[in-house]
């Protein structure tokens, strides 16, 4: 999905991308997770999906999903969380820029993490 026309200076949401950080909980024996190991940084905002590719993903609760424009990267492996001003988010989807130019972008979809649910992280 090509994403060019974009400012870069409306690009003003930190977002620090990684995976969660596992502790074990001495009390209780589980693996808790504790955050995220960051990976890296980069900078992105909210994006609107067209129409079309809204109903293309018609079983996404959107209350908790959020689609986020970022800068292209070449690599997004072990990336499978995210944190935005503290909030963690799970990366459902990574839609990169088949080219690599300048002005191409990502779009990254990522699913709010509720206190009390379970993630398959």
């Amino acid at each position: 999905m090509m994403v060019r026309n974009i400012n870069p200076t409306s690009l003003t949401v930190l977002i620090k991308f990684g995976k969660p950080e596992m502790k074990l909980n001495e009390g209780t024996g589980n693996t808790e997770n504790t955050g995220i190991k960051v990976k890296f940084r980069t900078r992105g905002r909210r994006y609107s999906l067209p129409i079309t590719q809204q109903f293309e993903h018609s079983d996404v609760n959107w209350r908790q999903t959020f689609v986020y424009v970022v800068h292209h990267r070449r690599d997004w492996s072990e990336v499978t969380y995210a944190e935005i001003n503290g909030q963690m988010y799970q990366v459902t989807g990574i839609n990169p820029d088949s080219a690599n130019l300048p002005n191409s972008y990502d779009q990254v979809t990522l699913t709010r993490i509720v206190e009390g649910e379970e993630s398959d992280g």
